[in-house]
């Protein structure tokens, strides 16, 4: 789990980056989803919005397998690779920020914020924020990602079961892989895969249900989970299911906390 954690914290803070591009040449959306980005499995990449360029369109990504971001446009062909081993992210940030004429981008995007403007939202202060990195472990990537690329199934899976739509995205506040769906006229529910917090002191799946109007769905009496918990606080409320509870080649504990916490929310 060690691992995995430092993983998710050395992502988090690369993946920054791209947040930034997101939000400076992506147009805005209300819930900030403009800013947020996809785990892709298939190519080990961290995939950003895409923002039009003239006639095509480009998108940054972070090539957890080559350890660099890349410029790629809508052929996914490479336009620009940026090195991180030995560097800063303030390093990296700063070459990628000499690219943006060559990929036909101004300093100042759409949004009229420039690509190195301060995040509207702060994320932990990691103690080897100002350290240069160094190329991470093949045994430590292929763990972060086994366990990114099962939460993208899951998500997808919960999608199906609820017959919901949404995108299953990586927010860059919490960098949790999630989904989040405007269910019915009682509730909006969220579920994803969140990095270890002050909720849980692990990684772990969330499935909450956020409620509308004088709609109640959190009481005393929530029925005990077969897997996992239920949280209910002032600040967040749902049911969490904690990574020692987690089989990446069983799905079964999953779904029975899937099935469980739905049949709460749905029939509240």
């Amino acid at each position: 789990m060690l691992d995995y954690n430092q993983m998710d914290k050395s992502i988090h803070q690369l993946s920054q980056i791209i947040a930034k591009a997101n939000r400076s040449y992506v147009p805005k959306e209300a819930d900030d989803g403009h800013t947020n980005f996809y785990y892709d499995p298939l190519s080990n990449r961290i995939l950003g919005r895409w923002i039009k360029v003239g006639n095509q369109s480009v998108l940054l990504a972070l090539d957890l397998n080559r350890f660099e971001f890349q410029w790629l446009n809508n052929s996914l062909h490479l336009l620009s690779r940026i090195s991180i081993d030995g560097k800063t992210s303030e390093e990296v940030e700063s070459e990628i920020a000499q690219t943006l004429p060559k990929i036909g981008l101004g300093v100042v995007g759409v949004n009229k914020v420039g690509f190195r403007d301060a995040l509207h939202f702060e994320i932990p202060k990691y103690s080897f924020t100002e350290r240069p990195y160094s190329e991470f472990p093949p045994t430590s990537v292929k763990l972060w990602s086994d366990y990114r690329k099962y939460a993208n199934e899951v998500c997808f899976s919960v999608l199906g079961y609820l017959q919901a739509k949404s995108e299953v995205r990586i927010w860059p506040h919490h960098f949790d892989t999630g989904i989040y769906a405007d269910y019915n006229e009682d509730m909006n529910l969220g579920f994803g895969w969140a990095m270890a917090d002050t909720i849980v002191d692990q990684p772990y799946f969330y499935f909450a249900a956020y409620e509308k109007g004088n709609h109640s769905i959190y009481s005393e009496t929530l029925p005990r989970l077969t897997y996992g918990e239920w949280k209910v606080s002032t600040s967040w409320k749902g049911g969490v299911l904690p990574m020692d509870f987690i089989e990446l080649l069983s799905k079964n504990k999953v779904i029975t906390f899937v099935r469980e916490v739905a049949n709460v929310y749905l029939r509240a």
